[in-house]
């Protein structure tokens, strides 16, 4: 795959063609930060990818992961769980009498060449050191498949999400039930090609979720330390 450039990008990127709620404090939301070009060849790569269930909280859920580290600031945990406290990775899960499912977790692998250069593009953009990055999680999304509501465990300091293959609805509420009406969950169109970060209080005080994708869908969801 063609290396991506990052060279003069920032200043102009394109403004987003939707009419955008107030998002929380840390949320930063960029449309068409890579080119059509671009998801074309990142998807023949992703393709090429062998993914695995996801299990949510005991259950296989509709979409397929792969677990990247990007730098080896990623703490040693992670390496065999990078989704501990909310889901695992697994192949050909088990189901219980119960309905849930077991599954073994799956090493976490090197990225790709492709994935890396992307990740240094990142966080030259949100003004991260290089490295700083250090885990992505590629998802698939069938159509029909959702993602429910949650709050990525610690020790991740921001989530950074670049969105591929088609829009999906991207959802947003406060953490604390106390603190929820019905006017608290914020949605907009998280478009393809798009990146967006949760830092700040976006991170630490609100969940989010997306809405069951109407078409196929891919995710690249890094995370800093």
């Amino acid at each position: 795959m063609s290396s991506l450039s990052c060279a003069s990008l920032f200043p102009e990127m394109p403004a987003s063609r939707q009419l955008l709620p107030p998002l929380p404090q840390g949320f930063i939301y960029q449309p068409e930060f890579i080119s059509e070009a671009e998801e074309r060849r990142m998807l023949r790569e992703i393709r090429a990818i062998a993914l695995r269930t996801a299990v949510w909280n005991g259950f296989a859920a509709k979409r397929r992961i792969a677990s990247f580290a990007l730098s080896e600031s990623m703490p040693e945990t992670y390496k065999s769980d990078p989704n501990k406290g909310s889901a695992t990775l697994g192949d050909n899960p088990v189901q219980r009498d119960d309905g849930t499912v077991e599954s073994r977790p799956v090493q976490t692998e090197a990225a790709p060449s492709w994935m890396l250069e992307l990740s240094e593009r990142v966080a030259d953009f949100l003004g991260y050191e290089r490295g700083s990055i250090c885990h992505a999680l590629l998802t698939e999304y069938p159509p029909g498949a959702p993602i429910g509501w949650h709050r990525d465990s610690p020790p991740h300091r921001s989530i950074i999400g670049l969105s591929l293959g088609s829009d999906c609805t991207f959802r947003l509420r406060p953490q604390f039930e106390t603190q929820r009406n019905r006017s608290s969950v914020i949605s907009f169109q998280a478009e393809a090609r798009s990146l967006y970060e949760m830092a700040g209080a976006s991170r630490s005080r609100w969940q989010h979720s997306i809405a069951p994708v109407r078409q196929q869908r891919w995710s690249i969801t890094m995370r800093t330390i």
